[in-house]
């Protein structure tokens, strides 16, 4: 019992020290306060780097219905599934479709991923594709549909750089999911390459130098063309066999095309073959007939003896 109540102790001492969740509106059954608290420290604690203290500014999460008519519902694209409004609110529709498809958790988590970086990077503005890769990272949002989006992209050549994602609100569902799968690999290669503790030191950094890629260039050395093209070698790197399948798959479906176009021509062409044969047969037939009638005609003509001699010869004969 003791222990219990040191533990409940321990919980509310850290989370006045981490700012309070409170939530409004119709929270979903497996989500209480308790739980997202936890999510909340969980989250600071992956990008501290000591230097920031936690906002203890309380958060507000609120859940809604869209069809309900709420006035958040404005504040969201088509497709999304939660939002964060500035460094203390986060919103989520509960009758949502978004494209992610993950748990009404997931989401939520998602969005206090990015209130946390909100409030870790101070005044600097961090690029979208760095904040919706690490809340993607951090809320566990990866799903086959990725594997699928980008190996098409790879195929087509629509890969979008990363700059133009920080207009993602504006995009439509299939460029957005695109915008949102290389977010998610781009922040994948900086923890793949350096582990995940380069994320508070890139925001530090960042803050210190008052710009995102000035901080990244004091972290990696590395500026946007080149880390753009780092992020592009490693999605071919990793989708290219998959890529191959697919073009693989496309060949296949041409050369069964082929095929098909190639055979019905081979049977026109027989039958128009076919046609002319018997036309050419049929006319061989009349000019025999023709030529097989005249040979009867000379055979006649040639005996000297017509049909009036024999009736005259006749005729002589009975007198």
């Amino acid at each position: 019992m003791k222990r219990c109540a040191w533990a409940w102790a321990a919980l509310w001492l850290s989370a006045l020290s981490y700012g309070g969740v409170d939530i409004q509106g119709f929270a979903p059954p497996d989500i209480d306060k308790w739980v997202l608290q936890r999510e909340y420290r969980r989250i600071w604690r992956a990008i501290d780097d000591d230097s920031v203290p936690p906002d203890t500014d309380a958060i507000v999460v609120r859940y809604y219905f869209k069809r309900m008519g709420s006035a958040e519902t404005s504040w969201l694209p088509e497709w999304g599934g939660g939002g964060a409004v500035g460094k203390n609110l986060v919103i989520v529709p509960l009758d949502a479709d978004p494209f992610l498809h993950q748990s009404f958790l997931q989401i939520t988590t998602h969005e206090l991923a990015h209130i946390v970086l909100a409030r870790a990077a101070g005044d600097v503005a961090l690029p979208r594709w760095f904040h919706e890769g690490l809340a993607m990272t951090l809320s566990g949002e990866i799903g086959f549909d990725e594997q699928v989006v980008l190996s098409r992209a790879l195929l087509t050549g629509s890969l979008m750089p990363l700059a133009s994602i920080d207009s993602v609100n504006g995009f439509r569902q299939y460029r957005a999911m695109l915008a949102y799968c290389e977010s998610h690999q781009a922040v994948t290669l900086l923890i793949n390459r350096y582990g995940l503790e380069i994320i508070p030191q890139i925001i530090a950094a960042a803050r210190s130098r008052g710009n995102f890629w000035g901080g990244m260039d004091s972290v990696l050395v590395m500026m946007p063309i080149e880390f753009e093209s780092a992020v592009r070698q490693a999605i071919r790197s990793r989708y290219q066999f998959i890529g191959f399948i697919a073009d693989t798959y496309m060949a296949w479906i041409g050369a069964a095309i082929l095929f098909l176009v190639g055979y019905f021509m081979t049977r026109m062409r027989n039958r128009r073959r076919l046609r002319e044969m018997a036309a050419a047969e049929q006319a061989a037939a009349l000019r025999a007939a023709e030529a097989a009638s005249d040979r009867d005609a000379a055979a006649q003509g040639s005996s000297g003896t017509t049909d009036t001699d024999i009736w005259r010869k006749n005729e002589t004969h009975t007198q």
